[in-house]
């Protein structure tokens, strides 16, 4: 977010941390407060998968836009399940 150590928050911008933090491909809403004299409260709402897109061996999460989230760290088996059951899988790693 762009905290330095003994960064007062006066100086902190909290806009731009927020922006920077939506710009992250997994993250759908941020909203960051700062809470005088120490303190920030960040709340985050994360965009939620729907398909698993693989290529070339390599398994990706996307989102609804097609959008990709985030690499999956397992490598998946090849299986027949319901989506539910796919989506399951995935929010637990």
């Amino acid at each position: 977010m762009g905290l330095e150590p003994n960064l007062s928050l006066v100086n902190f911008d909290a806009e731009a941390a927020r922006v920077r933090v939506e710009a992250l491909p997994s993250i759908e809403s941020a909203t960051i407060r700062k809470v005088y004299p120490n303190s920030l409260i960040v709340e985050l709402v994360e965009k939620q998968p729907v398909a698993i897109w693989t290529v070339d061996g390599v398994s990706f999460a996307i989102d609804g836009a097609a959008n990709t989230l985030h690499l999956l760290k397992h490598q998946l088996k090849v299986c027949h399940c319901s989506l539910a059951m796919v989506l399951r899988m995935m929010c637990r790693q």
